[in-house]
């Protein structure tokens, strides 16, 4: 019996790899998406999740574009005179470190949380181990094990990377504002940070790449001559003494074009776009 036929016998699918090309400005890199649907450990994975999803903390974390819009404009007038800075973390999800990770979640679970589970800690960690580890998938005709990170399309992805980076943050916090460091937000991979014009932002980036080796920050900052930076989908303008602005930011491969009603695609997606729209509407001011 193959290996390929040995992973398959119980009758689960073996997930093949594909990409998605991110829009970027200077290449195309390709972005690796395993879709877990109908796989051995698809349904552990989506009862995991319920049970860590508690354990994240929100503070510094950004709901959606549209009330992380509406924050900058509740901030003092005095943060309008620091520099804004986006920081990125380089593929985050294939540089999730597991090991570490499921430690992470273990300490929450057991020492931390209030309630703990009524799973033993090494079933817990177990468990963890088989629905990330225990993971193949297929790429050019090639059966592959994949032994560390997440990969995108499985449902425990989004929440290990969120629990890992919430951990980072918990433990070098402390050392954000001897770096510059005044006001820090965070969605998934992308973090809006207000800083000491006084600091030089690469000189914080090359400090943020070196806290922990699986993670690597790039920088973007504001544009000197218009004092705007792009964040998500809001274009932010800052207005030193005053506060900040936002309006829709569009990426330079919009455009404009949207889905017929009579196309044959889900209405739930037909129906989201007037909601969008709504929304623009409500996030633009400049």
């Amino acid at each position: 019996m193959s290996e390929l036929e040995e992973k398959t016998k119980a009758g689960a699918e073996v997930r093949v790899l594909t990409s998605q090309e991110m829009a970027l400005a200077n290449d195309i890199p390709l972005r690796p998406v395993l879709s877990a649907i109908g796989t051995f450990n698809y349904g552990l994975g989506k009862a995991l999740t319920n049970i860590l999803s508690n354990i994240i903390e929100k503070e510094n974390m950004v709901r959606d574009p549209f009330s992380f819009g509406e924050e900058l404009k509740t901030l003092p007038k005095s943060f309008s005179n620091y520099k804004m800075v986006s920081f990125d973390i380089s593929s985050l999800y294939t540089n999730v470190p597991l090991d570490e990770t499921i430690e992470i979640i273990l300490k929450n679970l057991y020492e931390t949380h209030a309630t703990p589970p009524t799973i033993q800690r090494d079933d817990m960690k177990q468990l963890l181990i088989f629905a990330t580890k225990n993971t193949h998938f297929l790429f050019d005709k090639n059966l592959y094990d994949q032994v560390n990170g997440v990969s995108m399309g499985s449902p425990l992805a989004p929440l290990l990377a969120e629990i890992f980076l919430k951990d980072f943050e918990k433990k070098h916090s402390s050392s954000f504002t001897s770096m510059g460091i005044v006001y820090w937000k965070k969605y998934v991979d992308d973090t809006f940070v207000l800083i000491d014009s006084t600091f030089s932002a690469k000189d914080i980036c090359t400090k943020l790449s070196q806290f922990h080796k699986s993670i690597k920050f790039t920088c973007e900052e504001e544009a000197a001559n218009t004092n705007t930076l792009s964040f998500l989908n809001i274009l932010i303008q800052k207005q030193p003494g005053i506060g900040f602005a936002t309006k829709v930011h569009r990426k330079e491969t919009f455009s404009g074009l949207i889905t017929k009603w009579s196309n044959f695609v889900p209405k739930a997606y037909k129906c989201s776009h007037p909601r969008s729209n709504k929304h623009n509407v409500h996030t633009s001011d400049i």
